[in-house]
């Protein structure tokens, strides 16, 4: 469990999909709305009073086409090296679980602006969707969040869709 100041905080949707502990001073913004080629951004958290463009998000992607954990992986890191300025991949597997499931793990850094970027994002299929968790933040402050991120990720569930 989480644990910030001594407070905990349990976010659970009222969709009933998913649950996530954050950190009690975060914020967090609700996101739903029309998916972009097939990607439905869920919520963000954001640090309070920070400087350094940090984000998590959650979202679920529909138009998977029974691809496999690998195939996914190949073509996110394909459409970033393609769309994101001197785009690197720092790490990558399909041996990470999420949620209890097998999942995909990707780190990488890219430029936006002349600021560099790090984001870890993992994710997770179920019933033909994938739901992942994208961290994004500037490289400097990469480390400072990545312990709650870890806390976060760890306390992800996936719940039943009954």
């Amino acid at each position: 469990m989480l644990h910030t100041n001594g407070v905990n905080t349990t976010l659970l949707y009222q969709n009933n999909s998913i649950q996530i502990e954050y950190p009690a001073p975060w914020h967090k913004k609700e996101i739903g709305g029309t998916p972009k080629d097939n990607v439905t951004d869920i919520v963000g958290f954001y640090p309070p009073k920070d400087t350094s463009s940090a984000e998590i998000t959650i979202s679920s992607d529909s138009g998977i086409d029974n691809q496999s954990l690998a195939s996914y992986l190949s073509d996110i890191i394909a459409s970033e090296q393609q769309d994101s300025k001197d785009f690197k991949v720092i790490d990558s597997n399909t041996i990470s679980t999420l949620s209890g499931n097998p999942a995909y793990l990707l780190v990488s850094s890219y430029t936006d602006a002349s600021t560099s970027y790090e984001t870890l994002e993992t994710g997770t299929m179920i019933d033909n969707k994938v739901y992942f968790i994208t961290y994004d933040v500037q490289t400097p402050y990469y480390s400072t969040y990545l312990p709650y991120v870890k806390e976060m990720i760890n306390s992800f569930k996936l719940l039943s869709r009954t």
